[in-house]
């Protein structure tokens, strides 16, 4: 089951992806598209992670760090169409507030608690992700 969900994550991934390069702001379909292609590949690698680490917080969150980064990575080299890009960056900004919380766990064994500075609270994320149409990117 878990070589299914990678499995399909990457196929998912590798055909959204297939079209960016262009220079240009995405049409909306694109964009959601590729962002939840994105996402859904995020989520079987993390799913993966879990299952392979069982609970042991510390060794999930060391094997996270990387596929949140690289997810992070790809959404940020989507160009959205411009009428979305302030959602897009307010739904980034708490994307990248998640990989520097599991990179301040793992060098400090603490959780990281982030203020509304850093990006929108959880509530207003959630509803923005639904706005922007990354039904596959929820946490």
């Amino acid at each position: 089951m878990e070589r299914k969900l990678v499995a399909t994550g990457t196929a998912a991934l590798a055909l959204a992806l297939a079209g960016c390069g262009s220079s240009g702001p995405m049409t909306r379909a694109d964009f959601t598209r590729q962002a939840n292609a994105i996402c859904t590949h995020r989520k079987a690698q993390l799913a993966a992670v879990e299952a392979r680490h069982q609970g042991n917080l510390g060794a999930i969150s060391a094997a996270a760090s990387p596929v949140l980064q690289d997810a992070v990575d790809k959404l940020e080299g989507l160009r959205p169409p411009a009428r979305l890009k302030s959602e897009f960056e307010s739904v980034m900004a708490f994307e990248r507030l998640q990989v520097r919380a599991a990179k301040y766990y793992n060098r400090t064994g603490r959780i990281l608690h982030g203020s509304t500075e850093d990006g929108p609270p959880l509530h207003r994320h959630e509803a923005m992700r639904v706005q922007l149409g990354m039904t596959n990117c929820n946490l």
